[in-house]
């Protein structure tokens, strides 16, 4: 989707964060979640993370190391690895 032709990187800017917002608020609303079968990816990252339960990333971590040894498939999508991961 593209924005209206015209309008400036800040009105851009604007109108992707209202939207953001309204299509967030249909899972928050059911308890859902924004995962998807195609995953995450860098742009969903923030939102996912914020709305994830607190056991949520440690189990991801733990299960992201234990199929992908060198993080070497789509690193930096879902999770940060830090040297201590």
């Amino acid at each position: 989707m593209l924005p209206p032709a015209g309008l400036s990187h800040e009105e851009i800017h604007g109108r992707v964060y209202e939207a953001k917002g309204a299509i967030n608020a249909v899972p928050d609303d059911f308890g859902g979640s924004i995962s998807a079968e195609h995953g995450i990816g860098r742009l969903k990252k923030p939102d996912f993370l914020s709305r994830s339960p607190p056991p949520q990333a440690p189990l991801l971590t733990a299960i992201k190391r234990a199929v992908d040894l060198c993080l070497v498939m789509s690193s930096g999508c879902q999770l940060n690895f830090g040297p201590d991961s």
